[in-house]
Order: structure tokens, then C-alpha cells, then sequence
């Protein structure tokens, strides 16, 4: 990043963290604040810690570190915050600056490399995958598991958590409806869920083709770019998310279909002012888009098309819950009991975190239950179950109580990450609650036509 950038984007930082009075409104919504109750740990907190930052008034510290690191970026304290101070962009820019400026330690800066490499390889990622499906299979899964020399270890801990890996899918270019055409969408299959969630992703197919509408699955797709958004690595983000653009950009459709609502939102926000924040050009910085035209500023029609793609990106139950379902399309009933939670990034930053209940209330006789606890974050968020593992647990945990509490058989919920981090610890604590996505169960009560 060159000096004069770095300084725009310091000094927009700046600007909005400025908004900040530090009412303390925020305290009673911050999971990590409430598990603590330290100030630093609170989002008034860390926006006076980046503050003091971009001053230069604190250096890089483990500690100062820790407490930014620690945030899950559920963004609920934007929710309350009576100056609209956008907490999920200020937060996101702090850590860019933090990877661009200061020198992290060497086994987080491998682990981190790994990890952002490998979401955005397509042919890393299936390699890994293939090798932990290898491991699954070959027993030595098995044996790991009950060695005395990994029990009670971290290792351990991921072992138990650890899904099974699916063989991978090859996906058609376009799938027919299979019900009068009433259009065509597009399928974001992502990196994570296109091994770890293909039953959503076939599911999906499944019920969106026999609503009438035909799916196109760009082969070229690539990560959303989430993780390396919220891990300081903006440039690779934006990257991926203009890829995407192009990708789908290409394409004659009515809609851009997301399974995975953390995903979604970052795809979403790809062309407002947190990217802009994150970004300083808002995608338009002379990359062919859409048609591929170029415009005499190479600004001024991509970014037109730009916010054309944004607006198509829509999740799964958003899609389903809004069309009109044809005539001949009947569900069967369902005599269980299902919990459902609210995705922080369905429910603080598309705020349509009732897309799910209504979709689902289209099955006769389904007992559906809001999840205790649904306005905190589950933990999961992203990579933070895998970096802050104890905090994670712990959030996570505080849900798992309820459903201990009566006899769910379902826990539905719309976002990838957290319904592994779900599975895991309900896994752990032998509970035979099967986590799905809502559209799963919608998939498996049609009736055939």
C-alpha cells in the first residue's frame, strides 16, 4: 500500500471513529464485553485503542492486539449505536492497517497464509480437502481419536470437530427448471460450502428448479472473500469480490443466489461504503465488468454495473419466501420440533433474519422455535472459532443449553460457518440434533409432481 492511500484511509478511519461519543450504549450488546466485562473488549473500547493507534500515541502490542483480534465482528453494537458509527467497516480497516504496518509473529503469519491461500485457490483447497478425506477414511481419523497422546489437546478438540469431507461434485454449467420457466438465477456455491455443504447447495437446485426457475453455476466462481476482509488482507478481498462481479456479471439472470449469509453480505456490501472504506475506489478502478466495456473514466458505467450485480446477490430464504410458489408444488407435513438461529450477518447487516421462519412456515404442522440467545453471536464468525477457540465455545455453549433444555430434533440455520461450529459442539456433547439449512428441510417435505 503506498503512503498516500495509507493516509486516505487512516484519516477516513479517523473520520468515523470520530463519530463515537463513547455513551457506552454499545456494552449490553457486545458478546465479548459481556463474557468479560473489560472495557477493552468492548467496541467503545477498541475504537479508542484504534484511535490511539492511528495516532501514534500506542504502539503495536501484543495486548492492543489481542483486544482487536478478539472481536467476532457480529456488528450488534451498530445496531444500538445512536451516531451510526459503521463499527464493521472501522474494525475491518484497523486490521489492514494492523497487517500493512506491523509485523505479526511468525506462526501466525504462516497459519494466516495458509488459511487466506487456500479459500482462494480453488485447486489448494480441493487438494487439502482430498487429503483430509484420505485421513477420514484410511482410519487414521479413528485412531487419532482415541490416542493418549491427542486427548485433552487442541488437536483433539478440531479432531472431534472436524465434518466429514464429501467427495467433490462436478457441477453442471445450468440446471433446467423442471416446472414452467418462469426465469433463470445464478448459484454462489463459495469455497467452504462447496465441499462442506453441498447438501444445501443440491438442495438448493433441487427446490429452486422445481419452482420453475433454471441455475446457472458459473464454473469460474471463486471465495466471496469474507475471511480475508476481516483477516487485513483487503487487497485479496476486493479482488475475489470483483471476480465475482465479472463472473456473474456475464450472465442474464434475475437473481444471485447465497446459501451461506456471510458470504452474501460481503458479496453485497461489495459496491457501498464499507467496501469503499475497506477498498478507497469502490471496484472501480478500471477492471472490466459486466459487458466488459470500458466507459472514457474508467469509473463512471462500471460502477453502475457494479451496483446492478450488488443488487441481484440475494440469500436463499429471501429468494424462496418472496416468489410465488406454483400450484402444483405441495409440501408434506413435518411433526418436529426445530430451532432456529439467526446468522448475525442475516440479522445485523441484511437484517432479514425472518426469511427463514417464513419459508419454513410453509411446512404443514413444523413447530418451529426462535433459538435462545439469538441476538449474540453463536462464536462461530468466520475463522474466530478456529483462532479464539475458548471464547467461541463459549458463546456457543450458551445456546447449546436450550436446546438441551427440550426435545429439538432440527436446528436450522443459514450460514455455513456457524452451523459447523454448531454440529461440532453438539457433537461433543452427544446431542442428536442434526443442524441444517432451512432450504434442506424445505427440499426433503416437496412432494413430487
Amino acid at each position: 500500500m503506498n503512503n498516500n492511500m495509507d493516509s486516505e484511509q487512516n484519516a477516513k478511519i479517523e473520520q468515523y471513529t470520530d463519530r463515537c461519543v463513547k455513551c457506552g450504549m454499545c456494552l449490553q450488546s457486545c458478546p465479548t464485553y459481556q463474557k468479560t466485562l473489560n472495557e477493552g473488549e468492548s467496541p467503545r473500547g477498541r475504537i479508542s485503542l484504534i484511535q490511539a493507534m492511528l495516532s501514534g500515541e500506542l504502539k503495536n502490542t501484543s495486548k492492543l492486539l489481542s483486544h482487536l483480534d478478539s472481536c467476532l465482528k457480529c456488528r450488534a453494537c451498530e445496531d444500538v449505536c445512536p451516531s451510526d458509527v459503521p463499527y464493521g467497516a472501522i474494525i475491518d480497516a484497523a486490521h489492514d492497517h494492523i497487517e500493512s504496518n506491523y509485523k505479526r509473529g511468525l506462526r501466525y503469519r504462516i497459519f494466516r497464509r495458509i488459511g487466506l491461500d487456500l479459500v482462494k485457490s480453488p485447486a489448494l483447497l480441493s487438494a487439502f480437502y482430498s487429503i483430509v478425506r484420505l485421513y477420514q477414511r484410511s482410519g487414521l481419523h479413528w485412531l487419532a481419536s482415541r490416542s493418549i497422546f491427542v486427548i485433552n489437546t487442541r488437536f483433539a478438540q478440531l479432531n472431534i470437530a472436524l465434518p466429514t469431507i464429501s467427495k467433490k461434485v462436478t457441477w453442471q454449467t445450468y440446471y433446467p427448471p423442471k416446472n414452467t420457466h418462469r426465469g433463470d438465477v445464478a448459484l454462489f456455491i463459495g469455497c467452504i460450502a462447496n465441499t462442506l455443504d453441498l447438501n444445501t447447495l443440491q438442495s438448493s437446485v433441487s427446490v429452486i428448479t422445481k419452482l420453475g426457475y433454471g441455475v446457472h453455476v458459473p464454473q469460474n466462481q471463486v471465495c466471496c472473500g469474507a475471511l480475508h476482509q476481516h483477516n487485513g488482507a483487503k487487497k485479496q478481498a476486493f479482488a475475489l469480490i470483483k471476480k465475482n462481479y465479472q463472473v456473474f456479471g456475464q450472465l442474464k439472470i434475475d437473481a444471485i443466489i447465497t446459501t451461506a449469509s456471510g458470504c452474501g453480505t460481503v458479496l453485497a456490501e461489495g459496491s457501498t461504503e464499507n467496501a469503499q472504506l475497506a477498498d478507497g475506489s469502490q471496484l472501480a478502478d478500471g477492471s472490466q465488468l459486466a459487458d466488459g466495456s470500458q466507459s472514457a473514466d474508467g469509473s463512471q458505467k462500471q460502477q453502475q454495473d457494479i451496483n446492478d450485480i450488488s443488487l441481484k446477490i440475494i440469500d436463499i430464504s429471501t429468494f424462496l419466501s418472496g416468489i410465488s410458489w406454483p400450484k402444483n408444488i405441495s409440501l408434506r407435513p413435518l411433526k418436529k420440533n426445530v430451532a432456529v438461529h439467526d446468522p448475525c450477518s442475516l440479522r445485523r447487516v441484511w437484517r432479514q433474519h425472518d426469511k427463514p421462519y417464513t419459508m419454513l412456515e410453509k411446512i404443514p404442522e413444523i413447530n418451529l422455535v426462535s433459538l435462545s440467545h439469538n441476538d449474540q453471536c453463536c462464536g462461530a464468525a468466520g475463522s474466530y472459532m478456529l483462532t479464539h477457540p475458548q471464547m467461541a465455545n463459549s458463546l456457543r455453549d450458551d445456546k447449546i443449553k436450550s436446546l438441551e433444555e427440550q426435545p429439538f430434533d432440527f436446528l436450522a440455520t443459514s450460514n455455513i460457518g456457524c452451523a459447523l461450529h454448531f454440529a461440532a459442539g453438539l457433537k461433543e456433547k452427544h446431542a442428536r440434533v442434526e443442524v441444517v439449512h432451512p432450504v434442506v428441510l424445505i427440499d426433503r417435505q416437496i412432494k413430487d409432481f
